[in-house]
């Protein structure tokens, strides 16, 4: 009976040994799976990393390139706004030479005709006095007439000034004229004082190029009032 006993006992220590074997088992069974798993972790991890650097960095491209995009067209912008600046510029220049030019034709023009600038020198002075209204009126009226006919002259050779502009300065030019005329011709006490002193000597004017240098001022700044309300002729 012992040794039935003692069997038995043996048996199922063998069987409780099987079992620890068979946890061995299980166990190892398992353990190749867990790292399985943590492989199919690791690999969906490197999938989802890959997925986003794949779907980000076109992304980032595209945005570089629109920003890119975007500052060659403000690039481009800026240099068609200096390209229409500098072509004002250019046409702005050719019209202050025109302007010049037209300053000197009339200068040298006027120069030729003494008589009428001694005559515009004495109008207001001399000549409207002492006169019957009906002449006076006569007078302006052709005035007016021959200003206006010079003033068509003016647009022809500057036809940036407008009509108003170019009838001041056809008027302007007259007056002018007279002016320069008296200052340029003074009398013998004068000259004399501008030959002997060199201070006053450079004071002395010249009527071609005073004339020239003051029209040039007036048609300068007539072009530069271009489109301005103020630009209306006499009434």
């Amino acid at each position: 009976m012992v040794g039935r006993g003692d069997r038995s006992a043996d048996i199922g220590a063998a069987v409780a040994g099987r079992g620890d074997q068979l946890a061995d088992v299980d166990a190892a069974v398992a353990e190749p799976g867990d790292r399985l798993a943590d492989t199919d972790g690791a690999v969906a991890g490197r999938g989802d990393q890959l997925a986003d650097v794949a779907v980000a960095e076109p992304g980032d491209r595209l945005a570089d390139t629109d920003a890119a995009a975007a500052e060659r067209g403000d690039r481009l912008a800026d240099t068609g706004v200096a390209v229409v600046e500098r072509g004002g510029q250019f046409a702005d220049a050719a019209v202050a030479v025109r302007g010049d030019r037209l300053a000197d034709a009339l200068a040298k023009s006027l120069a030729a005709r003494p008589v009428l600038c001694d005559l515009s020198s004495a109008q207001s002075a001399v000549l409207e006095h002492n006169v019957s209204p009906e002449a006076a009126a006569r007078y302006k009226h052709a005035a007016v007439a021959h200003v206006s006919e010079l003033a068509g002259l003016l647009r022809k050779r500057l036809p940036e000034l407008s009509e108003p502009a170019a009838t001041r300065l056809a008027g302007a030019t007259i007056m002018v004229a007279g002016a320069v005329w008296t200052h340029s011709h003074p009398g013998a006490a004068v000259r004399a004082v501008y030959e002997s002193d060199p201070v006053l000597a450079r004071w002395r004017m010249e009527f071609t190029s005073g004339l020239r240098d003051t029209l040039e001022m007036l048609i300068a700044g007539l072009l530069s009032r271009r489109g301005q309300d103020r630009d209306q002729p006499p009434g």
